[in-house]
């Protein structure tokens, strides 16, 4: 009896370990063809590690990016930064208007009060 349990195959465990073989294989095959392209572009090492890290990705096709919402702005900072940006211009150029509305009011009371032989020193 204990021989015909030693005999009895573990289908799921076999289709397990193929499929890892499998995925191993061709993880080794897309490495080794990036190490290739690497070397016959005589890239720096740097470079070099890079495409080998990035060997797995693939360019996005056509009808993954139609119909898709954008979900993230390219750069959120910089989009975060631009508001801030806008904002504060926006505060600058109504100091600026009030400055200069100050500044001119002043100035056409001084032309007034000359222009009327008022003194300004009292």
């Amino acid at each position: 009896m204990a021989s015909s349990q030693r005999d009895v195959i573990d289908f799921s465990a076999l289709e397990r370990e193929l499929q890892g073989a499998i995925k191993s294989e061709q993880k080794y095959k897309r490495e080794n063809e990036a190490k290739l392209r690497a070397v016959s572009q005589r890239v720096s090492y740097d470079q070099f590690r890079d495409l080998v890290l990035s060997c797995h990705l693939r360019p996005l096709e056509k009808k993954d990016k139609e119909g898709a919402a954008r979900k993230q702005p390219w750069n959120p900072q910089h989009l975060t930064t631009t508001k801030t940006t806008q904002t504060m211009t926006q505060q600058q150029q109504q100091q600026q208007q009030h400055q200069y509305n100050h500044k001119n009011n002043h100035e056409n009371r001084n032309i007034y009060r000359h222009s009327n032989g008022i003194n300004n020193h009292i």
